[in-house]
């Protein structure tokens, strides 16, 4: 298999919707890379985030109609103590962010998930804007792999299939992200259709988790691909 390693400068594709009314309002500048690097670096409180684990467990069960579906009481119960503990310890908001995305994908409800659109600004915008994308866009195989649909680096073409991001196997990637993402049941398809990475909104999941799980190194992500798919 003839294979390339690239180290992609990292950006964020942004598709602006045909069927717009109005102009958009021109988008906020993105945040420096030391506010970014800030928010990154702070470490929440066990007082902060334990009171938001309490908060979201007594949500959860006096609002969620479905939280018993696929777990039971003690079942939840055991993972919402397991995560008061987690957070006995300082965490970063990218840890608590995952942590309480892994927590709210156990209901295996595809309508709640720790959304990236109502987060309070700042968060929104280091989870959203950050200079930490892939700079390309892929349709999602059925053996994980990513085909490039579209690009932003002139090194990566359509067509080409990427095979490892990082040295990590594509499909490692995919199974590590399921279990942060929404879907109903045990079935996976909606989780691996938010996988599916042609920007249909502003942001994508992968937009969020991928740097959360896989952060780049310096400001790169080693991509390895398989030149227009062939072997």
């Amino acid at each position: 298999m003839s294979r390339v390693v690239l180290l992609l400068k990292l950006a964020l594709l942004i598709v602006t919707p045909a069927c717009s009314q109005q102009p958009a309002a021109p988008p906020p500048p993105p945040l420096s890379a030391d506010a970014v690097q800030q928010l990154r670096d702070e470490r929440l409180p066990p007082a902060v985030t334990q009171g938001d684990v309490a908060l979201l467990d007594q949500a959860f069960r006096t609002l969620h109609p479905a939280v018993y579906r696929y777990n039971t009481p003690e079942a939840w119960a055991r993972r919402v103590d397991s995560l008061r503990q987690w957070f006995a310890e300082p965490r970063t908001r990218g840890e608590a962010y995952l942590a309480f995305a892994h927590l709210t994908a156990s209901l295996q409800c595809s309508h709640t998930y720790m959304s990236f659109w109502n987060q309070p600004m700042p968060v929104h915008r280091w989870l959203t804007d950050g200079e930490d994308k892939i700079p390309f866009e892929y349709a999602l195989t059925p053996a994980d792999r990513w085909v490039v649909t579209r690009s932003a680096a002139a090194a990566v073409l359509p067509g080409d299939t990427v095979v490892a991001v990082n040295g990590v196997p594509t499909e490692r990637i995919v199974a590590q992200l399921l279990p942060y993402l929404r879907g109903d049941g045990e079935d996976n398809g909606k989780r691996r259709a938010l996988l599916d990475f042609r920007h249909r909104k502003q942001y994508e999941a992968i937009d969020v988790f991928l740097p959360l799980l896989l952060p780049p190194r310096d400001g790169q992500y080693a991509v390895t691909l398989r030149r227009g798919g062939r072997e």
